[in-house]
C-alpha cells in the first residue's frame, strides 16, 4: 500500500520505511526521545554498556549541561571523553582532531546543531551512532544525509547513513529570538525552494516527490503559527519535519536560488537579517514577473564574460569553471522555456498565495528583531545578479538571468 505521509506526525516519520507513492522507499535512521534526557541518556546507553563514549560541544554547552553529563556516565561505569570546540564550525576538515580519539569508541554525543554536521560525518566514518540533544529550536540540518568535505582544495559530497538519537528535554530549550529567527527564516527560504523544485522537476524530467512537498508546505505554516506562540517543541518537531524531506529529496531542498545569493552575500560582507528576509521578497517578486505576462518584452542579454571576470573576483572561483557553468545550461534555454509554459499559471498561483501572506509574515519577523536594522539593497541586487554564476543546479534564478529579467535591476 503506497502511503500519503505529508500528515504524519515526527515519530511515524522516522526510524519507519515508508511505502511512497513516488515508488521510494523512505527510511530515516533515527529514534526519537522526550524528557529528561539524562534519563533518555541511559535508555540509549544500554546498547553501549561499559563503553568509551565522546561528548563535542562548546564550552558553554559544556558548562550548562555537559558536566552533569560526564558525571552520570561515569557512575554508569561508562568512559567519558569530552572535546571543547571554541570555534563553531560545520566543515569536516575543521573539526579533524576528533579522528585522534580511541577507536574503540562508541558513540559521540553534542548539545550543539552547528556541530551536527561534522559529527554526523565522523560518526558514519567509525560506524558509531550520533546522540543530538537540542538546547534550541534551530534544528535544521539534523538529518542532513549528504555532506561536504574539502580534500586538496577540491570540495565532495558524501551520501552518510548515520544512526542518530535525537533527545527533546524541553526544560533545555530557550526559546531565544535569535533563534527563532533561524527557524523563521529556515521556513521561508524553503518557500523559495519548492519553487525551484517545482522547475527543476517540469525543465529536467525529474522525479520529485509530492508528499515530501506538501510535507515541507505543511511544516512551513506550522512554524509560523507557532513562532510568535515560541512552542519550543513544536518548532522542533516541524523543524525535523522538514529536515526529513530534504532527506527524502536527496539534498535538493537546500540547493535551491536562495541559498546560491546567500554565498554571494557571505563573500561580499557580513549580512543581516533583515537584508535576508528581503532577499527572500525579492526573489519572490522576480520570481512572479517571470511566471507572469510581464516578462515577455524584455530583450536584455546578460554579458557572461564581464559578469565571470566580476564574480570571479568576488568569490575566488576559478573563471573557466563559472563559464563552463553557463554554457553547459545556455543551449537548452529556449526548450526550457518551452517546458515551463504550461506549467507558469499554476507556479504563479504559488508564488501570489505566498506574497498575500507577506505582511503577516513581515509582522512576525519584525516581532522577532531584537533591535533595528537596515536593509543592504546594493548588496541584495548585487548578490541576486551573481548568483546563477555560483549554482550548481539550474533554478529559476538561471532562467531569469537567460531571460535577461536581472539586468534591469
Amino acid at each position: 500500500m503506497k502511503e500519503n505521509f505529508a500528515g504524519y506526525s515526527i515519530e511515524n516519520l522516522i526510524n519507519t520505511k515508508i511505502n511512497c507513492a513516488c515508488k521510494e522507499c523512505h527510511f530515516i535512521n533515527a529514534e526519537l526521545f522526550y524528557g529528561n534526557f539524562i534519563k533518555n541518556i541511559k535508555l540509549v546507553m544500554k546498547n553501549f554498556p561499559y563503553s568509551k563514549v565522546a561528548l563535542i560541544c562548546t564550552e558553554n554547552s559544556f558548562e550548562s549541561f555537559g558536566k552533569s553529563l560526564i558525571d552520570f556516565l561515569k557512575k554508569e561505569g561508562i568512559v567519558p571523553l569530552s572535546i571543547i570546540v571554541n570555534n563553531l564550525s560545520d566543515k569536516v576538515e575543521d573539526l579533524s582532531k576528533l579522528f585522534c580519539l580511541p577507536e574503540d569508541l562508541r558513540c559521540v554525543i553534542t548539545f550543539d546543531i552547528d556541530l551536527v554536521n561534522a559529527l554526523s560525518y565522523f560518526a558514519f566514518v567509525k560506524q558509531i551512532p550520533l546522540i543530538f540533544i537540542p538546547t534550541s529550536v534551530n534544528v535544521k540540518g539534523v538529518f542532513n544525509n549528504k555532506i561536504r568535505v574539502t580534500v586538496d582544495g577540491k570540495e565532495d559530497k558524501i551520501k552518510i547513513t548515520t544512526k542518530k538519537y535525537i533527545i527533546i528535554d524541553e526544560k533545555l530549550l530557550v526559546a531565544q529570538k535569535k533563534d527563532l529567527l533561524t527557524a523563521y527564516l529556515n521556513a521561508l527560504t524553503s518557500l523559495v525552494s519548492v519553487i525551484d523544485l517545482r522547475v527543476n522537476k517540469t525543465i529536467f524530467s525529474k522525479k520529485l516527490c509530492e508528499n515530501c512537498l506538501e510535507l515541507i508546505n505543511n511544516s512551513i505554516f506550522a512554524i509560523m503559527n507557532n513562532l510568535s506562540k515560541k512552542r519550543s517543541i513544536k518548532l522542533i518537531e516541524e523543524g525535523l519535519k522538514l529536515d526529513i524531506a530534504n532527506n527524502f529529496l536527496e539534498d535538493e531542498l537546500y540547493n535551491s536560488s536562495y541559498f546560491a545569493v546567500e554565498k554571494v552575500q557571505k563573500a561580499l560582507g557580513e549580512v543581516n537579517n533583515l537584508t535576508k528576509i528581503t532577499t527572500v521578497f525579492a526573489l519572490l517578486e522576480l520570481y512572479k514577473i517571470y511566471f507572469s505576462k510581464k516578462q515577455e518584452n524584455i530583450l536584455s542579454v546578460p554579458n557572461y564574460i564581464e559578469d565571470i571576470e566580476e564574480l570571479s573576483k568576488i568569490t575566488n572561483q576559478n573563471e573557466i569553471d563559472l563559464l563552463r557553468r553557463v554554457k553547459e545550461n545556455l543551449p537548452n534555454f529556449f526548450e526550457f522555456e518551452n517546458k515551463l509554459k504550461k506549467h507558469n499559471a499554476k507556479l504563479l498561483k504559488k508564488i501570489n498565495a505566498i506574497l498575500k501572506r507577506k505582511r503577516k509574515f513581515v509582522k512576525i519577523f519584525n516581532a522577532l528583531l531584537e533591535e533595528t536594522e537596515t536593509v543592504d539593497y546594493e548588496l541584495i541586487k548585487k548578490s541576486i545578479y551573481y548568483a546563477p554564476y555560483f549554482m550548481e543546479n539550474y533554478t529559476t534564478l538561471s532562467l531569469l538571468r537567460e531571460k535577461g529579467i536581472l539586468e534591469n535591476l
